[in-house]
């Protein structure tokens, strides 16, 4: 039997039964640049990150999705002063043609996927449905430019699927001993994973003497674990004066306080991670999406 023979058996075994994510001859494609934002605990701000990263993503003119997938306790729409009127629902019902409806318009090019808030039965999905959600957030990689994921809290199986496959993950945390510890702990788990991505510090709710000591001293930390991944200090933010009152009225911070020390220093970050990322689009030889869902094991 010769070799082109034995060849094009192979060849044609190796075809996916499903050719809308089939990547089994893998090329550079311009596909979303994905950003994880994470934090070892909660309450240390990353939902206010996160939304404020989409929010200033778009005003520089990158089309954007801030997909909130903290399952059944989504908040980043507080922030960004909207009502979803729908949730990820509708994608786990539809695989693989993502209904449109259920993503909220923020402003022009910033569009929101809500997680939802107090539905247990999201914060519990099946393995099938954790397969269906990420085959419909797949098209959206050829749609937006950026796309920012508002993980959970801590290092759960299915965040760690997300962030070890984001080759850029923002991880959020705040001067207090027991954010440290737990920011600290979530490194470890990345250097055990052999994560070797970016990884983007934001010190939230801290002066920026103090949030320097606080990064030097996580940087150190991955350094001893001989970490693969690079951690680099985008700076820290500020207590903010109005995000309560912003908050109280559903109104967007960045609107009612531009001028807030928070903001400002939002906006510093903001210029320090685009100066680093560059405006190169971004490639990938596979989908984002179907990289997660390999990793978890999800059908």
């Amino acid at each position: 039997m010769s070799d082109k023979f034995l060849f094009a058996q192979a060849k044609l075994f190796s075809r996916s039964v499903d050719s809308q994510m089939s990547e089994s001859r893998p090329t550079l494609e311009e596909r979303s640049r994905v950003f994880c934002v994470a934090s070892g605990k909660g309450g240390t701000g990353k939902s206010f990150i996160a939304s404020f990263l989409a929010s200033q993503l778009a005003k520089e003119g990158k089309k954007v999705l801030l997909f909130d997938a903290d399952f059944g306790l989504s908040d980043a729409h507080l922030y960004l002063g909207v009502r979803p009127k729908h949730d990820i629902s509708a994608l786990l019902k539809d695989d693989l043609h993502p209904n449109s409806s259920v993503l909220e318009p923020v402003f022009p090019q910033l569009d929101y996927l809500y997680g939802g808030s107090g539905l247990a039965q999201l914060a519990q999905l099946s393995s099938i449905q954790w397969g269906r959600l990420l085959k419909a957030l797949f098209h959206y990689e050829k749609i937006y430019s950026h796309i920012v994921i508002d993980l959970a809290a801590g290092i759960g199986p299915q965040v760690l699927s997300y962030l070890i496959c984001s080759p850029e993950i923002f991880l959020v945390t705040n001067p207090d001993s027991l954010a440290l510890l737990d920011a600290y702990a979530l490194l470890k788990v990345l250097a055990q994973r052999k994560y070797e991505g970016t990884v983007y510090l934001v010190l939230n709710r801290a002066a920026s003497q103090r949030g320097e000591k606080a990064a030097y001293a996580l940087q150190r930390g991955a350094e001893k674990m001989n970490a693969g991944f690079k951690i680099s200090y985008l700076g820290s933010v500020s207590e903010s004066m109005g995000l309560a009152e912003s908050l109280k009225l559903g109104r967007p911070f960045l609107d009612l306080y531009p001028y807030d020390p928070a903001a400002i220093d939002l906006r510093k970050i903001s210029k320090k991670l685009l100066e680093e990322t560059g405006i190169i689009p971004f490639k990938s030889d596979m989908s984002y999406f179907l990289k997660v869902q390999r990793k978890g094991g999800w059908s």
